[in-house]
């Protein structure tokens, strides 16, 4: 049996040195020292679970660029059919009316509510 300083003496405890709680406090500390390391790691701001939500969201960026790649050369293609000594006429035909609403002679317009 462990004889406490503050503990009465027993028949058990004669002669056995008193444990003072001081003795316990450098392992008490430690211990809750590597738990709170443990626990960063894991969980803390430079952990894995960080870890694993950057290459999470790494990954969700890198496929919003590649859809700002697409839409970019889709807007290149449509200056270069515009611009220059012989714009596209069709395409600018077509843009005239998607942009401005107008209609041809002819042309069958739909109002949908």
């Amino acid at each position: 049996m462990i004889r406490f300083i503050t503990s009465p003496l027993s028949s058990r405890t004669i002669g056995q040195n008193p444990l003072a709680l001081r003795q316990f406090v450098l392992p008490i500390f430690l211990a809750l020292l590597v738990v709170m390391l443990f626990v960063q790691t894991i969980q803390g701001e430079r952990g894995f679970l960080a870890l694993f939500e950057m290459d999470r969201n790494w990954q969700k960026k890198q496929q919003e660029l590649t859809q700002l790649k697409h839409e970019n050369r889709r807007l290149l293609n449509n200056i270069q059919l515009l611009s220059g000594d012989q714009p596209d006429l069709d395409f600018l035909d077509e843009r005239a009316r998607a942009v401005l609403g107008y209609a041809q002679k002819g042309d069958q317009v739909l109002i949908l509510r």
